[in-house]
Formats: structure tokens, sequence, C-alpha cells
């Protein structure tokens, strides 16, 4: 894994944190994305490792020029790109019912897009190596739901 560049959205927190620390542990020069600068120095300092293998780029991934910038500055800070891990997402806890257009684009803009538009921009320098790996994290939501979890608050208001 030595040599390797992994981008890791929502790598400032939760299961995108630890993916980074694993991989650091392995050598993998790795860069955590995130939308607040104060967060993502915090992660920074918890990722154990030589300071030159490791990088923050705060960043909005729900906008699709963020998302290539981002794309951008990994390849032309590591010279390239072997693993994206897609791992940021948002969830509201909110009844259907209550939900607004704001907060629906607001969720579908990060979990959806974000996640779409870092693959499709990434996906060129994953060409340049021939391969590469792109590793999407799912919230458990999606296969059990969860109290007041948008499809479970539907659910219960169609019964």
């Amino acid at each position: 894994m030595r040599n390797k560049v992994a981008l890791i959205t929502g790598g400032t927190s939760g299961i995108g944190l630890t993916s980074a620390k694993i991989l650091v542990s392995q050598g993998v020069k790795t860069v955590i994305i995130g939308r607040d600068k104060a967060r993502g120095q915090q992660a920074l300092s918890k990722l154990q490792g030589p300071e030159q293998n490791v990088l923050f780029i705060q960043g909005d991934i729900s906008l699709a020029e963020n998302c290539q910038s981002i794309v951008s500055q990994t390849a032309k800070h590591f010279g390239r790109i072997d693993i994206i891990i897609n791992s940021a997402g948002a969830y509201l806890e909110k009844a259907i019912a209550d939900m607004t257009e704001a907060d629906y684009l607001s969720i579908m803009n990060s979990n959806l897009s974000g996640t779409y538009w870092i693959s499709k921009f990434a996906a060129a320098e994953l060409r340049k190596i021939n391969g590469g790996s792109i590793i999407n994290i799912s919230s458990d939501a999606g296969l059990r739901g969860n109290t007041l979890c948008t499809l479970i608050a539907l659910q219960k208001e169609l019964s």
C-alpha cells in the first residue's frame, strides 16, 4: 500500500476518519475532505504518520466545481490518486411531513451528488494508473431504517 494515494470525503470524523487512520498506518498518502476547517485540523492531529503523507482539504462536496477542485488538488499534491472513499453523508432526523425542499436538497446533494461528482472527476485520475478503487460507504439506515428516518416516516404515514 505504500506510495498509494487515498482521497476520503467525510474524512474528518466517523468512518471516514477511522478509514484514514488505518490507511495512514499502512503508509498510504491520505487526503481527508471536510467542510469545517477546525474539525479538519483536529482530525489531522489524530492521524499518526509522516506529516507530508496527510493533507486536509476544506470543501463542500455538494457542488460539482468543489469536487473537481478537490480531485485536482489531491492529484497535484501527491501526483496520483489510487483510492477514493466516499464517506461523507448527511442525516436529518425529521419526519417526512416536516422536511422542507431545502432539507431534501441538502441531504441529496451531500449523500448522492457529492459521491457522484467526486467519483466522476476521480475516474480520470484512476484511468491514468489503469485502475484503482472507489469505495462508497452507506448508512445502515438504508437496510433497516432508524427512528424518524425519512423512509420509516413515509411508511408510517402511508399505513
